[in-house]
């Protein structure tokens, strides 16, 4: 939809590459907030038309601006497609990736989404006892199951993985699921990014091996905080 936009963006500014790239962080602002927050893009055909013609680039600072930081974590807490979550990581990891303790800073977008909790949890997580985003034990009813289903598409229940999971180990408990069995590999050995090595193997699975509702929004808070710095 944009692509007239940016054309137009390295036509106008051929001459100041830092302007160009002031440019592009803008749009990429701008489409993200819609996309994270859902909010509708039926105009954005009208928005391209517009951000051309606005010669002082007033128009697209005051639509960034309509997105608050609240907004932009809030959207990340559930509904979030498969495509959408793979850009998001992708990106985050990307940005982790400058700093110094990285060898490698570019990526090919190749990766395999994956969700922690399964989509198919009653299979094998029932044994796992519902509980808020403090750890409060919640009651085994249908308001408690809703709300882990919901779960199952926050941000913070995705990662990334650098190979597919055999169905019967992506469905299985944590422990198995990240440890894989026999011959069928599991969530640590496809780990080599940190948006699963340092959230999950590190920092969760080799700590307490416990992945619920409360693991989730501890995950969705940081991972909001990383989008709030690329975005807000």
């Amino acid at each position: 939809t944009f692509n007239p936009y940016i054309i137009f963006i390295f036509k106008e500014y051929a001459s100041d590459e830092k302007l160009i790239i002031e440019k592009l962080i803008e749009l990429e602002k701008y489409v993200m907030s819609y996309l994270i927050t859902k909010t509708t893009t039926k105009n954005f055909n009208k928005d391209c038309t517009t951000f051309i013609n606005d010669k002082q680039g007033k128009e697209i600072k005051k639509r960034i601006k309509e997105f608050t930081p609240l907004q932009l974590k809030a959207g990340i807490t559930e509904n979030i497609s498969n495509k959408l979550g793979t850009v998001i990581l992708f990106w985050i990891e990307l940005k982790r990736r400058l700093a110094p303790k990285y060898d490698t800073k570019t990526l090919q977008y190749n990766f395999q989404l994956e969700h922690i909790l399964p989509q198919k949890w009653e299979q094998n997580w029932m044994s796992v006892p519902y509980v808020d985003e403090n750890g409060n034990t919640l009651p085994n009813d249908e308001n408690s199951k809703k709300k882990r289903y919901s779960k199952v598409y926050s941000l913070g229940n995705m990662t990334l993985l650098n190979g597919r999971l055999n169905a019967s180990v992506s469905n299985n408990d944590f422990q198995k699921k990240m440890e894989g069995g026999s011959k069928k590999k599991g969530v640590i050995k496809y780990s080599s990014l940190s948006v699963t090595k340092d959230d999950l193997v590190d920092q969760v699975y080799n700590k307490k091996k416990i992945w619920n509702e409360q693991s989730i929004t501890q995950r969705e808070k940081y991972l909001g905080d990383e989008i709030i710095s690329l975005w807000g």
